[in-house]
């Protein structure tokens, strides 16, 4: 007999129970932000304006930059605990038990009777894979609502720049404790003015290529994440450009390099150029090393191919930066050469776009050994 509304019911159908192991978790990562339920449609093209269509299918998963990140670091057997809001809603429950079925923990989770839990709406091409989203977020998370306490035994903070008033505190908080913090910033919080400070924060800045330019006022990419580096050593920004590939820049110090100086973005490009245009469907993604030389003097540079699929086996790439973010803090978490970053999340969140929401993405058992060559060290 089937029971609740109809909603219910389809809720519960997408509910994917991995099989779990007991493992032995000796670091943990406090993931802060976003937690949201994804309702994906597939269209054959986005609509016009006032038109209705159809589409040829609809599934539910959860989202949300955190809570796929959290996702990801789980099933790579680390420790992690999510901080968000939720509504006591259908949409929460359903949050709770995909966290509790992944292995997310949820003890600091903020509950609130009358809140509305976070949702989106999101319409998949189905040529082109292309997602577009309609984000719906529950309230934010207040200071008072969280304590200094919620760093005790944390070895990474992982933030998404949701709820970013608190944000800011907690960082400054983890800071402080010089816990490592990596932030994903994305344009729409280009407008907080808590942005400069949680930027400032930041050990590890994860972004697209969109977000440099804009936030630096640069019109070359390089130019811009250089800005953002700033003089701060320990400081590493990592930019995605989707099938294009991934950047990350540091202090020249940190790496060395016999391969030519670039002095542009565009520059860059025509070196690797070659690496783009004849890599294999499904080869493990491969590392550029170089120095950006500008008048903000030297930084080391890596460039890493994608992760490529074929066609027929692309179906869904919404989340894949989320994927791309948690694969990181993993790597800050495991101390992984800077080199050995940018293949594994390139390879998890390339993995994640054969299936719709987190199905396609593996366990740690399922990894291929040479993405996982990293030092294992206590914090």
């Amino acid at each position: 007999r089937k029971t609740g509304t109809p909603i219910v019911r389809l809720l519960r159908q997408s509910v994917s129970f991995a099989p779990r192991t007991s493992n032995e978790f000796t670091m943990s990562v406090l993931a802060f932000g976003a937690a949201v339920v994804d309702y994906i449609g597939t269209v054959s093209r986005l609509p016009h304006r006032d038109e209705k269509i159809r589409s040829s299918n609809c599934q539910i998963a959860i989202g949300g930059n955190c809570l796929n990140a959290s996702v990801v670091l789980s099933r790579l057997q680390v420790s992690v605990d999510l901080i968000s809001k939720l509504g006591k809603d259908q949409l929460g429950s359903f949050i709770l038990q995909c966290c509790h079925s992944e292995g997310i923990g949820t003890k600091k989770l903020i509950t609130k009777p009358d809140a509305v839990s976070s949702f989106s709406y999101i319409m998949v091409e189905e040529k082109s894979k292309s997602r577009t989203c309609i984000y719906n977020p529950c309230e934010d998370v207040l200071p008072s609502e969280v304590e200094k306490n919620i760093l005790d035994g944390v070895s990474v903070l992982l933030l998404d720049g949701k709820h970013i008033q608190t944000a800011c505190e907690v960082a400054s908080w983890a800071s402080v404790r010089q816990i490592p913090i990596v932030l994903d910033c994305e344009t729409e919080l280009l407008e907080s003015e808590f942005l400069p400070s949680l930027i400032s924060l930041a050990t590890h800045l994860k972004c697209d290529q969109r977000f440099p330019r804009e936030y630096t006022s640069s019109e070359d990419l390089l130019e811009g994440m250089a800005i953002l580096l700033g003089q701060r050593n320990e400081r590493t920004i990592i930019v995605t450009l989707g099938a294009s590939g991934s950047l990350l820049m540091t202090q020249a110090s940190s790496l060395e390099s016999s391969n030519p100086q670039v002095t542009s973005y565009a520059n860059l490009m025509e070196h690797v150029s070659y690496f783009i245009g004849t890599i294999p469907p499904k080869q493990h993604p491969r590392c550029l090393k170089t120095t950006y030389v500008s008048t903000l003097g030297e930084m080391a540079l890596i460039y890493c191919c994608p992760y490529l699929l074929p066609k027929e086996e692309m179906v869904d790439t919404t989340g894949a930066g989320d994927i791309f973010l948690g694969s990181i803090a993993f790597s800050v978490l495991h101390r992984m050469p800077l080199e050995r970053m940018l293949p594994l999340a390139s390879y998890l969140a390339g993995s994640k776009c054969t299936a719709v929401g987190v199905a396609g993405l593996p366990y740690l058992h399922q990894l291929p050994q040479d993405l996982l060559q990293y030092h294992t060290t206590s914090q």
